[in-house]
């Protein structure tokens, strides 16, 4: 037998003299008999980490003002319950294979051993490129503008224009680049140090913007709409040429073509494509599965999952009611149309925003506007670092089943973390940085939603899918039957079934949302093609990969007919 025939016949040999000694042992299918990780995670701090993939302060400072901007005709608060409603079927069916299957990979662990190993890979891969580089730039730009943003406003409120002028002079696309890159390498740096103090660290972040939220709320609670208009334009008729600001901006919306409709359900229903952006990405600690305490208990993962997606929904919905009753719906909806259609017609100081409303609800008090900004920017501090938590694992667990290259499963020894996947995800951040920071507004929301679509087709669908296999077939019976989902059923029909056909349907009708409003991107001339590429590119390398390992005598076929090692 030749050398070349040796190596890849996946046989263990030896050489002995001038003979070669050749044994029965196959070559391990895994890149190693334990992980590495460690299960360290709280059950506090798995909350955090769900609530901080999509935290209350970014779900009111995007979501707020994209929906009244994007469907003025929206229930504002209404949109945000009907969002949770809709997508906890998605929550549970991961809440379930968390506690069934509990180890790091999330969709990918789960699909590639009840579907198939194409389709597990290429789920996650689809949500691992929207969130790795992608999704760390993006809160790397957000925190530039937010510091920005904010230190203007407390200028402007503290009567210091020397601040306000550092805010705005951040904003060049070099200031950009550079204080965003910061922020990318020195969360990173948290997440390669300590898996212990990077939990800690977003866990204590979470904290801090919860108890501005709470406090933004009891200001607006505290307040009335007049009280909010003469405060209004006691502070901005100076810019204005005015003193009734409030009124002129919309009119000007007006004289724009930009009308506030009354409320309808359809724009209503509309609005859930925005909405999704935050409601179905509350199964954050699924992909760090394998070191979540007591991951196998359906209680736990459920008060982790499903308990941080009720609280955000209902949290948001009421700031949401609260400030729509204070500032008024038609002048909120015209403000943020002038500022994305039509900035120069907004005569206003500093950019408006959902944070600003509740420093002039609070009469301009100066202590409101730092907590709100160091709330904001502890935000985008633990969004960075549960990113690096979820999408390093998603690397993890591929180069564990050999998936992709096995370097991206090595654990350093004396910190404890997958360093090298976390070190592929911040250089990723820092290119998306450069795209971002001299791209226009437009570029990135258009790539950013477009992006999300293929998500909703592949990977949260076929979760569903997952979930009503696992707990209906007679292939995996035996497991399911000595699961912890066994004991949940309705009528004798197994709970995770009904949660993966309600997920299922609701991908479905968020599929059906982004393809007939072209807000969303996903029709837009490169909308359909960019989303093709996303799905292809994953199954091809697949395939790719797999040609290649049984080359090398590996069939990596054989992982998928087991869960990993612990």
């Amino acid at each position: 037998m030749s050398m070349q025939k040796l190596i890849s016949s996946g046989l263990d040999f030896v050489i002995k003299g001038k003979g070669i000694l050749l044994t029965a042992k196959p070559r391990p299918v895994f890149v190693r008999e334990a992980t590495g990780l460690v299960r360290q995670i709280g059950l506090l701090e798995n909350f955090a980490i769900n609530y901080g993939s999509v935290p209350i302060t970014t779900t009111i400072a995007i979501y707020l003002s994209w929906v009244l901007w994007q469907f003025p005709a929206a229930d504002i608060g209404m949109s945000y319950l009907l969002a949770v409603i809709v997508t906890i079927g998605q929550t549970m069916t991961y809440v379930f294979f968390a506690a069934c299957m509990p180890r790091s990979g999330g969709e990918y662990v789960y699909q590639s051993r009840v579907l198939h190993p194409a389709l597990g890979f290429t789920s996650n891969a689809i949500l691992w490129y929207g969130s790795s580089g992608m999704l760390v730039a993006n809160f790397g730009l957000l925190f530039t503008q937010w510091l920005s943003g904010n230190l203007a406003v407390i200028g402007f409120f503290s009567n210091a224009p020397q601040l306000t002028s550092v805010g705005t002079s951040m904003t060049s696309p070099l200031s950009t680049f550079i204080i965003g890159a910061i922020v990318i390498v020195a969360t990173g740096l948290i997440a390669i140090a300590s898996t212990k103090y990077m939990i800690k660290t977003q866990a204590v972040a979470m904290v801090i913007s919860v108890i501005a939220m709470i406090m933004g709320l009891g200001v607006l609670l505290s307040t009335n709409q007049q009280q909010f208009i003469n405060e209004f334009n006691t502070w901005m008729s100076p810019y204005a040429g005015t003193s009734d600001v409030y009124h002129h901006l919309i009119s000007v919306a007006q004289s724009g073509g930009f009308v506030v409709p009354p409320i309808a359900i359809g724009a209503t229903v509309s609005a859930l494509g925005i909405h999704f952006l935050w409601s179905s990405y509350f199964q954050w600690s699924s992909y760090n599965g394998g070191e979540f305490k007591g991951a196998s208990s359906i209680k736990r993962q459920t008060i982790s999952m499903l308990g941080a997606q009720l609280f955000v929904g209902v949290v948001c919905a009421m700031i949401a009611y609260a400030l729509v009753g204070v500032a008024g719906r038609d002048f909120l909806a015209s403000t943020f149309y002038l500022f994305n259609n039509n900035p120069s017609a907004l005569p206003l100081p500093v950019s408006p925003s959902p944070a600003l409303f509740m420093i002039l609800a609070a009469n301009g008090n100066v202590l409101v506007a730092v907590i709100m900004t160091i709330a904001f920017l502890a935000t985008l501090v633990q969004l960075l670092l549960v990113t690096y938590l979820m999408t390093s694992r998603c690397a993890f667990a591929w180069a564990f089943d050999r998936v992709a290259p096995t370097w991206l499963a090595d654990v350093n020894e004396k910190w404890g973390t997958p360093t090298k996947s976390i070190l592929l995800v911040l250089g990723l951040g820092v290119i998306y940085m450069i795209a971002y920071s001299w791209a226009p507004p437009w570029f990135y929301i258009l790539v950013w939603t477009a992006t999300y679509f293929p998500q909703i087709i592949i990977t949260f669908l076929f979760t569903g899918v997952a979930a009503v296999v696992y707990s209906t077939s007679k292939k995996w019976k035996a497991s399911y039957d000595s699961s912890p989902a066994k004991s949940y059923q309705i009528a004798g029909i197994p709970l995770m079934a009904i949660m993966g056909v309600f997920s299922v349907i609701t991908m479905l009708v968020f599929a059906g949302i982004y393809l007939t409003n072209s807000s969303y991107g996903v029709t837009l001339s490169f909308g359909i093609p960019y989303s093709i590429v996303i799905i292809a590119v994953p199954i091809i390398y697949f395939y790719v990969v797999r040609a290649y390992r049984k080359k090398q005598g590996i069939d990596i076929d054989l992982a998928f007919k087991e869960l990993p090692p612990e």
